[in-house]
């Protein structure tokens, strides 16, 4: 038991020890990175050198300036006077005489695949190009086209005769044999046989008033590469070739044969259609369900419903006039007519030769616009007419007169606390929109809004001066350039179409400085001081001052302050480091 006691106090005796190194370890540690940051801290501060140049008063000072030059711009003309009557406010004027600067535009009409009002065509167009360009005689013919409703088809024939015939079509010529193996129709069926040569016709019919004639039946084949098998149409002398039916499908299929007829040429009163076969051996030719049909139209209703389009207008122009130069016109009167967004309101009555105006600006309110020609008589018109349209455009144009003048003078490079502006006109006419603008340095650019930048409607009454002025705390130094360069540009714009002047009579610039301070600090270190605050003593004033100023090695900086103004002599400026290093002024 005393053994183990014993080599317990030893253990605990070598914890102790160990505690003590780790406690001792630590402490010294700290020491040191403490002693670090203190000897970083104080190797930064001792790298700084800060120094007071120098201090110096500022002086109030109040400057005015004239323009010494002037430059037109655009087609602006000198009227009378010169820069020498823009000094004083004294009614005596240097004049400019603005020129037109309105805009002119002949817009021709884009296409003629609208359907704005979701109504089909009415009629056609000749050559729609040619309304795009001209008067040069090369017309866009509008006809008229006949609306009336088509007859119901009727049939003419389902019988045939044979003629020149070396065998026979069964059970020709007027009884056709019905086949059930062909198409199970009803109809009758006829079929020629191997090793016969010949044709047969349909009976004579009357196609004599149709507008058009249906061609519809069905045929089929055994061998397809050697029967020779044609279709002919009659025009009331001759039997005119129109199809091989040769090739028409697979061989021994049965195939469906349908075709219009609108040729003129074929409306007679003898018209039929034939069938040719030469037939080798083994090859056989069936034919069924022939028809032959007419259309009519038995009345004639002549309309023209044409749209016409532009895209991608201007349109906020101040006259705006559609313009149609018309050729020879038909009888009947052709109307125009503008789509308003909801409904066709008509604008021509009639069309003549030559140029036809009407102004459109309550129409023209967007990029599409849109046109209709009508004919006048749209129901009961059984003549068709014809009207040459040679040029159809869009002429948009504004009335408008513009003055515009740049100023330019000399100043100084003092300091400036306040610059103050002023502008005194008369113009020629009334309600002039007019622009002053001072050319600002820091943007390299004449400003649009703000500072240096203002807009007014001069005086309803021509001939009233009216002086504008604009005063600038902020930034003033912005408006001259480092030779105390400066400009000014007046411009004025009105829709007219009466020429108009501009009468300056003074233009000047004021520029004012306060009372106050000029620091100059130097950074004559390594790192980049910030400086924190400024003291300024002298025996009966000790007052400290927030400042907030960096200045990057080996740079100087110049700092104004126009709430303080120096303390009788002797005394003493102060500047402190954000670092605690302090730099010291004296004047005795």
């Amino acid at each position: 038991m005393r053994r183990i006691r014993q080599d317990t106090r030893g253990v605990s005796n070598i914890i102790v020890v160990a505690l003590g190194l780790v406690i001792v370890v630590a402490i010294v540690v700290n020491i040191v990175l403490w002693n670090y940051d203190m000897n970083q801290l104080d190797w930064e501060k001792m790298k700084e050198d800060i120094t007071i140049q120098s201090v110096t008063s500022i002086n109030s000072g109040l400057w005015s300036f004239s323009p010494s030059e002037y430059a037109l711009g655009g087609s602006t003309s000198r009227f009378s006077g010169g820069v020498s009557n823009l000094t004083s406010d004294d009614g005596v004027y240097m004049a400019f005489r603005s020129y037109t600067s309105g805009t002119d535009t002949l817009d021709s009409v884009d296409n003629n695949t609208s359907n704005i009002d979701t109504s089909a065509d009415k009629g056609t167009h000749s050559n729609f190009t040619a309304q795009q360009y001209g008067p040069d005689l090369i017309n866009d013919t509008l006809t008229e086209q006949n609306t009336a409703a088509l007859s119901n088809t009727t049939l003419l024939s389902d019988g045939f005769e044979a003629a020149d015939w070396d065998a026979n079509w069964d059970d020709l010529p007027h009884s056709w044999q019905e086949d059930n193996t062909v198409v199970n129709n009803g109809l009758a069926s006829a079929w020629a046989t191997q090793g016969n040569e010949g044709y047969f016709t349909c009976d004579v019919v009357d196609a004599s008033d149709a507008d058009a004639i249906y061609i519809d039946f069905w045929f089929r084949k055994n061998d397809i590469e050697s029967t020779d098998f044609a279709l002919y149409y009659y025009d009331g002398s001759t039997y005119d070739l129109v199809d091989e039916l040769d090739n028409n499908g697979d061989d021994n299929s049965w195939l469906h044969y349908t075709e219009k007829v609108t040729d003129s040429q074929y409306f007679n009163s003898n018209f039929r259609i034939r069938f040719d076969a030469t037939l080798g051996g083994g090859e056989d030719i069936w034919v069924d369900d022939v028809s032959i049909k007419k259309e009519t139209q038995p009345t004639t209703n002549y309309e023209l419903d044409l749209e016409v389009q532009w895209t991608s207008l201007d349109f906020d122009k101040s006259n705006e006039e559609l313009c149609i130069y018309g050729g020879t016109m038909g009888a009947e009167n052709i109307t125009v007519d503008v789509w308003d967004g909801g409904a066709w309101q008509n604008l021509f009555t009639d069309l003549a030769n030559g140029w036809k105006n009407v102004s459109v600006s309550a129409y023209l309110t967007s990029s599409t616009f849109t046109i209709r020609f009508r004919g006048e008589t749209e129901t009961g018109d059984t003549t068709q007419d014809k009207w040459n349209i040679d040029v159809t455009m869009l002429h948009v144009w504004s009335d408008e007169y513009t003055a515009e003048v740049e100023f330019t003078g000399s100043s100084n490079t003092e300091y400036w606390n306040q610059l103050n502006w002023t502008f005194n006109s008369a113009w020629t006419i009334g309600s002039v929109a007019v622009t002053i603008q001072l050319y600002d340095y820091s943007l390299d650019d004449y400003p649009t809004s703000g500072n240096g930048y203002s807009t007014y409607t001069s005086n309803t009454m021509p001939d009233t001066d009216e002086n504008k002025t604009q005063t600038i705390s902020a930034g003033s130094t912005n408006y001259r350039n480092a030779t105390g360069y400066w400009k000014m540009k007046i411009k004025g714009v009105k829709a007219t179409t009466t020429q108009f002047d501009c009468k300056v009579d003074m233009i000047k610039l004021n520029a004012a400085r306060y009372s106050g301070i000029r620091f100059i600090f130097g950074n004559e270190g390594s790192p980049t001081i910030h400086l924190v605050s400024l003291w300024i003593n002298n025996s009966t004033i000790h007052q400290r001052y927030d400042i907030d100023i960096f200045i990057n090695s080996a740079d100087t900086e110049t700092y104004i302050r126009n709430d303080i103004n120096l303390p009788s002599k002797p005394y003493t400026v102060k500047v402190v480091t954000e670092r605690g290093n302090i730099a010291v002024y004296s004047e005795s």
